[in-house]
């Protein structure tokens, strides 16, 4: 019935839309600096995150008695990726990172041989 006396009797019109005098565009350059911005900034906080994460499990594994040193690991770790991942130009570079490698082998088998006992241990 209200309907039908009135063309407006949901909404009223408060005044006309206007056309507008110039399109509006996206601004894809400031999109993409600032999702660039944004994802490496999200990238580094994953990376720190995942660090600190590891750093705590190393050192749990020492309290533990699995790892004789937390330190030793990382210099190890840090030693496999600079053999793995750079291109060692230098024979007395590379040769210097192999012997250290070579020299590491016993702590990292003591650490296997720590963890694998306390496999046995907890099954």
């Amino acid at each position: 019935m209200l309907a039908e006396v009135s063309d407006e009797y949901v909404f009223k019109t408060l005044s006309q839309a206007k056309v507008a005098e110039e399109k509006a565009k996206p601004k894809r350059a400031l999109i993409a600096i600032l999702g660039f911005m944004l994802g490496g900034m999200l990238a580094v906080y994953c990376q720190m995150s995942l660090t600190r994460i590891f750093v705590d499990n190393l050192n749990k594994a020492e309290k533990l008695g699995a790892l004789s040193s937390t330190e030793k690991w990382l210099t190890v770790r840090q030693l496999r990726n600079q053999i793995i991942h750079e291109y060692i130009e230098e024979y007395t570079v590379l040769a210097e990172a192999l012997q250290s490698a070579h020299q590491s082998l016993d702590f990292i088998r003591e650490f296997a041989e720590n963890i694998l006992k306390d496999l046995d241990l907890r099954t």
